[in-house]
């Protein structure tokens, strides 16, 4: 490496070369031998050339820089590095107060200067001067102190102290906020009440795990033995400050009694939090099926006895099922809302769906949960027909709601009639085929055909086996 020259207007180098082995390095020395009274900074841009072992030649360039201060006016500080330390995560006032550092300002000019108010910063506040006017050798102090609220994270500024004449000065001020590792759960209890042991349904609870900490981490999926999680894989990572929403439900047969369990959400960087999660399941309810329609050895008689016993679908009356009978959308929404554990809706969106109807509350519960949207026009439709599409939709969404997996794909392409399959309902029907809920008819997918009672049957004890675990 040549330099042109090795001495500027303001800067000269040590040496004009240097020889720098491969995978090697070296250095000289930069050092300032003139300033200029009329400048605040002088600089110097040196050119030079790299010659290579191979004979290859480049060109390019390094300016030397720095700040002048004029003697007749100079600042000076008692530290040019005010750190203030590590508080912790939604420190109060008094703390903010306790990590402050007073900063002594000196004027070591042979002038008197004027100290101008430090201007606003985002993460720290600042004290007036106690004098603003500093003859020369005089000093003042003025304190830096942390903002509250500030998030995890390191903060570092410079801030600069000035006079009405010019001169400055400059302070670097550093804080840190929260561990360098740090996870919350929020709540931290979760219970899900009393629920009978054979129920499928249970309302979902939901948890918000954040990262408090100042730097990334990696999340590992809690081992359990009563509860369901869902929301997050392992090998998720969670930078500062953002959160992921941990899903929370018991799972289906669960003994009778009190069944308590500490969650513990694990990162691959050593820090944990903790969610305690209780249920109290009563004894099983026995319910003997004796519908007239319903035969021992029909390909439905084993899902009927399924949803049946499972508090899903009940009778049509007098000892019946009628399993040839058409599904109303109506029907549907009240069986997941009853599979949820029937929680509370949002008021009624549509204005076919009102208050005293026996789907209203389902109707309710579906729309605000994302499951139905309804016609376009107001309407729901809780006594139309549902169609084999619209059934595979709500049970996708359904699905997506509660955190399941819903991944899962098979091509329509098989399918004679794939083409009749309305463009929403394509995602909801290749992955209920892929889960084995929804199967060709003789003459096709019929997407737009009817569900009757003992196919809604046969689908709904594939949902909750294969689906809902």
């Amino acid at each position: 490496m040549t330099v042109s020259s090795k001495t500027g207007s303001y800067f000269s180098l040590s040496s004009s070369s240097l020889t720098v082995p491969a995978k090697g390095s070296s250095s000289f020395t930069v050092t300032l031998i003139n300033t200029d009274s009329t400048k605040s900074s002088v600089s110097d841009t040196f050119s030079y050339t790299v010659s290579y072992s191979s004979g290859n030649i480049t060109s390019s360039s390094f300016t030397a820089t720095v700040r002048l201060t004029d003697p007749s006016g100079r600042l000076t500080l008692n530290t040019y590095t005010a750190n203030l330390g590590s508080l912790s995560l939604d420190y109060s006032a008094d703390k903010a107060k306790d990590a402050a550092k007073e900063i002594k300002v000196t004027n070591d000019g042979s002038a008197t200067v004027r100290l101008t108010t430090i201007k606003t910063s985002n993460n720290f506040t600042f004290s007036a001067f106690k004098e603003t006017t500093l003859a020369a050798g005089e000093s003042t102090t003025f304190t830096v102190t942390p903002k509250t609220g500030l998030k995890a994270g390191s903060y570092e500024e410079e801030i600069t102290i000035t006079t009405q004449e010019k001169v400055s000065a400059y302070l670097t001020v550093k804080l840190s906020v929260g561990k360098e590792y740090d996870i919350s759960a929020d709540p931290g209890t979760v219970s899900f009440g009393t629920m009978q042991a054979n129920s499928i349904g249970s309302e979902s609870k939901t948890v918000k795990i954040t990262n408090t900490g100042r730097l990334s981490l990696t999340l590992k999926r809690p081992s359990t033995a009563n509860f369901q999680v869902s929301g997050f894989s392992a090998g998720d990572v969670l930078k500062t400050g953002e959160s992921v929403t941990m899903t929370i439900r018991p799972y289906e047969g669960l003994s009778a009694g009190t069944h308590r369990e500490t969650l513990t959400i694990d990162t691959n960087e050593g820090v944990n939090v903790k969610v305690d999660a209780s249920v109290n399941v009563t004894a099983m309810t026995i319910k003997i099926m004796a519908f007239q329609d319903v035969p021992k050895g029909e390909w439905f008689y084993d899902s009927v006895s399924y949803v049946y016993s499972h508090n899903l679908m009940s009778g049509s009356g007098d000892n019946t099922f009628s399993p040839n009978a058409k599904t109303t959308r109506g029907m549907i929404v009240t069986i997941l809302h009853q599979l949820a554990g029937k929680p509370v809706g949002s008021a009624a969106p549509f204005q076919d769906t009102p208050v005293g109807e026996w789907f209203t509350p389902a109707a309710r519960w579906a729309a605000g949960s994302g499951l139905v949207s309804g016609y376009g026009d107001g309407r729901f439709g809780p006594n139309d027909t549902i169609t084999r599409e619209q059934l595979a939709l709500i049970l996708y969404n359904y699905a997506r709601s509660k955190g399941y997996d819903t991944s899962k794909r098979s091509g329509l392409s098989i399918y004679a009639d794939e083409f009749q399959v309305s463009s929403y309902a394509v995602t909801a029907l290749e992955w209920a085929t892929a889960e084995g809920l929804i199967s060709g008819t003789g003459s096709g997918l019929a997407p737009q055909g009817s569900a009757t009672r003992a196919q809604v049957a046969v689908i709904l004890t594939q949902f909750c086996k294969n689906v809902v675990k």
